[in-house]
């Protein structure tokens, strides 16, 4: 995502990949990517999550759109992901994805675990949920799709990276447990994951 009109549409940029890199790539034919190109479209991801969330409610609805929400994503998912061929991520489907009914959802969550709240309010649109789906997406780019927060806290969880990067993916980590916490309101904030990440750029040797 590049822009958006609050009235009409969303400005996107073309991309040419269109699912974000995975430590596991090799299982898959794939060329695993180097962990400096990983961080890169995990800082893409925060930025444009962060810029989403910052966005103020008009105080007027717009006509007939009742439950548009400018300030939450609302289906944060690999699939609406795009990777440029530098490695810059756009998000896709902002905004859109509120016009469907919400029984249209379903296939949103048939891959990955459910935000714990929306298991029993069925509150599919908010901005912790967003950030609940962007942390199973960390989990995605850091290990293997599908991985489980169980799985982690298991210890069944190999970095591939060492030295500096190993302590950078293992911070990344952490904000990846924060952001699927079962407690909505223990999650962080985009605004507080951009400066989580900056204090990950300036871990040293």
């Amino acid at each position: 995502m590049t822009g958006f009109d609050r009235t009409h549409t969303v400005n996107a940029s073309f991309a040419t990949n269109p699912n974000p890199p995975r430590n596991g790539a090799r299982d898959l034919g794939q060329t695993a990517l180097e962990w400096k190109q990983r961080l890169k479209i995990i800082l893409c991801i925060v930025n444009g999550l962060a810029f989403i969330h910052s966005q103020n409610q008009p105080k007027n609805q717009i006509k007939d759109h009742k439950d548009i929400y400018l300030n939450v994503h609302g289906n944060v998912k690999a699939s609406n992901i795009m990777i440029n061929i530098d490695f810059t991520a756009c998000l896709s489907d902002y905004g859109f994805a509120q016009l469907a009914e919400r029984t249209e959802f379903s296939d949103t969550w048939q891959k990955k675990p459910l935000p714990y709240e929306y298991a029993y309010s069925h509150e599919l649109l908010s901005q912790k949920s967003d950030v609940y789906n962007f942390g199973i997406i960390l989990l995605d780019i850091l290990g293997r799709q599908g991985m489980k927060k169980e799985e982690v806290e298991n210890g069944e969880f190999e970095f591939i990276v060492q030295g500096k990067e190993r302590k950078q993916a293992f911070n990344v980590l952490n904000i990846a447990l924060s952001c699927t916490n079962s407690d909505q309101e223990a999650r962080p904030t985009m605004k507080e994951i951009v400066i989580y990440l900056g204090d990950v750029l300036r871990v040293r040797n």
